[in-house]
């Protein structure tokens, strides 16, 4: 076994823009996009929680309802969703704020503030 390396030697973080890259999401595929409004937001919000969770209809949702009463989506649902909106709206969500990604409402209000903090 000489030639060949440790894993733990080429192991490094996750990247998400491994996966991406990859294409292990299935029906998922992160795609840039530049919102410059509220409605542009909410509309990139709303894409990429029906391509996270499909049983999910976006003009049935409450945009003030947490999204886990609305539709059966389990942790690794939420925390792609986030981690789509990343890389669809190319912002940072720091770990602390993935609270604020329970509602449509909230995860509009949390991009429209990490928008603003990165423009300025």
């Amino acid at each position: 076994m000489e030639g060949r390396r440790s894993t733990a030697k080429r192991r490094r973080g996750f990247r998400w823009a491994d996966v991406a890259y990859r294409g292990s999401l299935g029906p998922f595929r992160p795609t840039l996009e530049v919102a410059v409004n509220r409605s542009e937001i909410e509309d990139a919000v709303l894409r990429t929680f029906v391509e996270v969770v499909p049983d999910a209809e976006s003009d049935q949702l409450d945009r003030s309802v947490p999204l886990r009463d609305q539709v059966e989506m389990d942790s690794l649902d939420y925390l792609n969703f986030v981690l789509g909106l990343e890389a669809r709206l190319c912002v940072q969500v720091p770990p602390a704020s993935y609270t604020f990604f329970a509602t449509i409402e909230g995860a509009v209000d949390a991009i429209e503030g990490l928008l603003r903090a990165a423009s300025s």
